[in-house]
């Protein structure tokens, strides 16, 4: 039995399974809609609304699922377990919050279901993170209001938070509901990506703004963690060129922008050809003599990547910061405003090639398909 768009299939049962027939058939009512049929094997006691499938499955979670109320608030009625759970973890809220059914979500609240409980498996996940990935605000803000935790972390291999996936699949709306909820913006996962660096990477400009506005304030006494993580969402935006998140990071929700942690941005952009994405960096004070961690110039990256035209831009650039710099050894020092911040070190923490967390963002969810 399947219902039309659920992407839920029914488990095959062994003959000798207690996962009686008329157990089977309620869940297959549930799955298919049919109300009268789930009611006819409830109230002639065939069948009993906390029945499961050997997975854990249960009538309300295909309810859910299938985002059918009438047949959810009949289950509850007849005692289904709000807080029911599959081997998986997942229980009916995660199940109407993946579907975007805020109606539900709010039925299955106001009979005590708890929005706390996470999905475990290879990657994990929450009610939470499952509305934050598929944008369905209205149920993230009744998950919010009924307590889930804003920065609960995914119990699977990355450890993403809710808004690392809203601002991965750039849920805008989303992520504006966790950041005012107090969910931390560079609060890293296990491979020390951030959600500003999944904006970064996705050339969000807007929640890259947003991110930045919500941060601590960037001054001598940061942590190096969020100095390190707004170098290296600055990186992930110029490696991509996306040069309008990288002019709002530079911005860094209004305040200057730290000092010596340019990191390898201009070699990133030079790599790639992103020519408007360097001038950006280089009228910001990054600086055009500044070493990877492997030694290599800016002009070095952008000859490696057969962009002539930049290595030629960065070249000049590099003959005349080369000539500043010996005249500062034979005259002194000169005022700061006549050289680079960048210049005074600092630019070899982000290599180009030693990127945190490149193999990209892993979609939460194992658990998307009932069976």
């Amino acid at each position: 039995v399947q219902r039309a768009n659920t992407g839920v299939t029914m488990a095959t049962m062994e003959p000798q399974s207690s996962f009686d027939r008329q157990s089977r058939q309620l869940l297959a009512a549930a799955l298919a809609g049919r109300r009268d049929r789930v009611a006819l094997l409830l109230d002639t006691g065939r069948a009993r609304a906390s029945c499961a499938d050997p997975e854990g499955t249960s009538p309300l979670m295909l309810a859910a699922a299938a985002g059918d109320a009438a047949i959810a608030r009949d289950l509850l009625r007849r005692g289904a377990p709000v807080n029911q759970r599959r081997r998986s973890g997942a229980t009916a809220l995660f199940y109407a919050c993946q579907a975007g059914r805020a109606d539900l979500a709010e039925l299955l609240l106001s009979n005590g279901a708890d929005p706390s409980l996470p999905v475990s498996g290879r990657l994990g996940g929450s009610p939470l993170m499952a509305a934050a990935q598929n944008g369905h605000a209205d149920c993230l803000r009744l998950l919010l209001s009924a307590g889930a935790p804003v920065d609960w972390r995914g119990a699977g291999a990355d450890g993403a938070t809710a808004l690392q996936l809203a601002c991965w699949h750039d849920r805008r709306q989303c992520a504006q509901l966790l950041l005012a909820a107090g969910a931390r913006p560079l609060l890293a996962r296990r491979d020390g990506a951030t959600p500003l660096s999944a904006a970064a990477q996705q050339g969000s400009a807007d929640l890259c703004r947003a991110l930045l506005s919500a941060a601590p304030e960037f001054s001598s006494a940061a942590s190096p963690a969020d100095l390190a993580a707004v170098g290296a969402a600055l990186l992930r935006a110029c490696r991509a060129g996306h040069t309008e998140a990288v002019r709002a990071i530079l911005n860094c929700g209004g305040r200057p922008f730290p000092a010596g942690h340019f990191g390898a941005s201009l070699h990133a952009a030079a790599l790639f050809g992103h020519s408007d994405t360097a001038e950006v960096l280089l009228a910001a004070g990054a600086s055009p003599v500044a070493q990877d961690s492997s030694g290599r110039l800016p002009a070095d990256c952008a000859l490696a990547g057969g962009h002539s035209e930049l290595h030629q831009r960065l070249l000049g650039l590099e003959t005349k910061a080369s000539l500043l710099q010996q005249r500062e050894q034979l005259d002194g020092p000169r005022r700061p405003s006549e050289l680079s911040a960048s210049m005074a070190g600092g630019e070899v923490e982000f290599a180009c090639n030693d990127l945190p967390g490149e193999q990209g963002f892993t979609d939460f969810g194992d658990d998307c398909d009932l069976w």
